[in-house]
């Protein structure tokens, strides 16, 4: 059975954010964030931002080998902005929760941080929600 790759690359994550002087663990918030700093506040691009990089660099990568990369849009207006109107909650949530679902589920969460508990718990009662709104109740 392989290996979790959360499990492989959490401690590598610890280490290369301390070297960073950023001690935290994974996350992609932050990441994104530096990126943004590196082009509106002229910053360097640190550990986090290379990381949310490589993820879309290899995403890209591998639907490329598999054939599978196609740049699209919803057609239908309203899951259009059921997307924006859902990613604007998933920002908003993740302001409030005080980081976003992958920093708490694969970093706070590991080391018992009740915040990231209690977040995670809502993140999937949230997701399961949607889920059962949009694909799983009788229409």
């Amino acid at each position: 059975m392989g290996r979790s790759i959360d499990r492989d690359s959490s401690p590598i994550a610890w280490w290369a954010s301390a070297a960073a002087g950023r001690n935290y663990g994974l996350g992609i918030t932050g990441g994104w964030t530096n990126i943004l700093s590196v082009y509106t506040a002229n910053k360097q691009l640190n550990w986090i931002g290379a990381e949310v990089l490589g993820i879309i660099i290899g995403a890209m990568i591998s639907a490329i080998a598999t054939k599978e990369f196609k740049l699209r849009m919803p057609k239908d207006p309203k899951t259009y902005l059921q997307v924006m109107v859902g990613g604007a909650l998933m920002g908003f949530g993740a302001a409030t929760a005080g980081g976003c679902n992958i920093g708490h589920f694969l970093t706070g969460v590991p080391t018992l941080a009740i915040s990231s508990i209690v977040s995670s718990i809502f993140f999937i009662l949230g997701n399961w929600t949607m889920a059962w709104l949009l694909f799983g109740r009788e229409r």
